[in-house]
């Protein structure tokens, strides 16, 4: 029925897209008989069968050939519009989860383009095909740009996170300092900050990727009673 549908109104759309098929329902709504469902189903079937077929349709057969858009224009053969989606592309990231030992986790802010532009997030880095480190050595290296003190990285399970054009595999750390300050780069500029409960999360806005690793970490298990941002 769709088949028959796009060529005889002419639609140019991607017929997987939840909209156009909503569209092409109300087409048929429409045009159904009152009291004849069942022989007008019947009939479209077998006109997409026989008649409009996918590949050669015999439009000088088809009963409406005089009312069809896309035989009129002779695009019959390009209807209906079916785009292929691409596969999501794999891409590693790495994300060190910092905790305090009153519980505050460190968050910094993504630059304003890029993947996940302006928002807030744990420490983070993508990981380049061509780098050949293991996801320890770079969340070291993620921990030498924010402060010079030692931490213990503890690998929790990664988190898997799909996007249109892409597939996240998150490698998760959570870094614990036996005494962590509050001299991490980024409080000057504002790009980073101590976020003490949940009430502090939704004031920034974060994702559900963050939100995910955050989980992973079991931050913020218990929502507070009050809003507290460092």
């Amino acid at each position: 029925m769709i088949r028959v549908l796009t060529r005889v109104f002419d639609i140019d759309q991607d017929v997987g897209q939840k909209a156009v098929q909503s569209h092409l329902w109300d087409i048929a709504s429409a045009l159904v008989p009152i009291g004849c469902a069942g022989e007008f189903n019947q009939g479209m079937m077998e006109l997409g069968a026989l008649v409009c077929s996918p590949i050669e349709p015999r439009c000088l057969a088809c009963p409406w050939k005089h009312f069809c858009a896309a035989y009129r224009d002779g695009v019959q053969q390009f209807r209906p519009v079916k785009v292929k989606k691409t596969k999501p592309k794999p891409q590693e990231l790495v994300s060190v989860v910092i905790k305090r030992t009153d519980g505050a986790v460190w968050l910094t802010k993504r630059p304003e383009k890029g993947l996940f532009g302006g928002m807030w997030e744990v420490p983070t880095h993508e990981k380049h095909p061509d780098d050949d480190r293991s996801p320890h050595t770079v969340a070291q290296a993620v921990i030498s740009h924010l402060t010079d003190q030692s931490a213990h990285l503890v690998c929790l399970a990664d988190v898997r996170h799909t996007l249109t054009h892409r597939q996240l595999r998150v490698h998760t750390f959570c870094a614990h300092f036996e005494s962590p300050s509050d001299l991490f780069v980024g409080t000057a500029d504002g790009n980073g900050r101590w976020v003490a409960d949940e009430h502090g999360l939704r004031s920034l806005g974060i994702g559900t990727l963050t939100r995910k690793i955050l989980q992973r970490a079991k931050v913020f298990c218990d929502e507070p009673k009050q809003a507290n941002l460092l």
